[in-house]
């Protein structure tokens, strides 16, 4: 007569031991051994009894996530993605400005060191100047005598050059990346239509970025 087995693990012996054997057909399955009567039975098979040692067949499940735990997961992603998108972009919105600033700085310091050096004469506004970009880009990189020309005889370009890499590009706005010049426009303000980076004018020195927006603070970028 064959014996009925309970829903549980029965042992007669003393002692047993659980282990984990490879994966079989899509299914984990574990191996029980009793020490006492050193028998082992691969739980694949049918229940077996032996020397009174009952070995019932036992199935591991492996767990997969529950959709309450990937809702969850996604939750999260979600609101640090809320947080940090903002962040990261104020913080490029602010690279810009900064960089700005620091293009201004550089371009009006050596606006007044060629003034300086050239009779009060800004670049591009001498009585000979043509008031070209390529004239006014050349007067600022390179040596140039007093007069603010590339002479033939290099022993009379003493002075300059004051910037090194020739105009940087604009940092904001809708001409972001242009080194252009509007040049003396007939209203010193911006005008962004022919794509110019910069504003100057010839005759006093100014230059001021070609943008008609605002930073962070409502603070116009033609102010800086």
């Amino acid at each position: 007569m064959k014996r009925s087995y309970q829903s549980s693990t029965r042992l007669d012996h003393k002692e047993t031991k659980v282990r984990s054997v490879p994966r079989r057909y899509g299914l984990w399955f574990s191996r029980i051994v009793c020490k006492d009567c050193v028998t082992t039975r691969n739980l694949k098979d049918s229940p077996t009894t032996r020397d009174g040692c009952l070995i019932m067949k036992k199935r591991v499940k492996s767990r997969a996530f529950s959709l309450v735990e990937l809702v969850i997961v996604v939750v999260i992603l979600g609101v640090i993605a809320a947080i940090a998108v903002p962040r990261i972009s104020r913080g490029a919105k602010g690279a810009g400005d900064s960089a700005l600033k620091g293009s201004l700085a550089g371009m009006r310091n050596a606006i007044d060191m060629f003034a300086a050096e050239h009779g009060g004469d800004f670049p591009g506004g001498c009585a000979t100047c043509l008031g070209t970009q390529d004239e006014i880009v050349e007067q600022l990189t390179v040596k140039t005598d007093v007069f603010g020309k590339v002479n033939v005889d290099p022993t009379k370009n003493i002075y300059g050059p004051y910037l090194r890499r020739g105009l940087p590009p604009l940092s904001i706005g809708a001409n972001k990346g242009s080194t252009d010049l509007l040049i003396d426009p007939a209203l010193f303000q911006p005008n962004e239509a022919g794509g110019e980076g910069w504003v100057y004018a010839t005759t006093t020195g100014e230059i001021i970025g070609n943008s008609v927006d605002n930073d962070d603070a409502g603070d116009p970028y033609s102010g800086y």
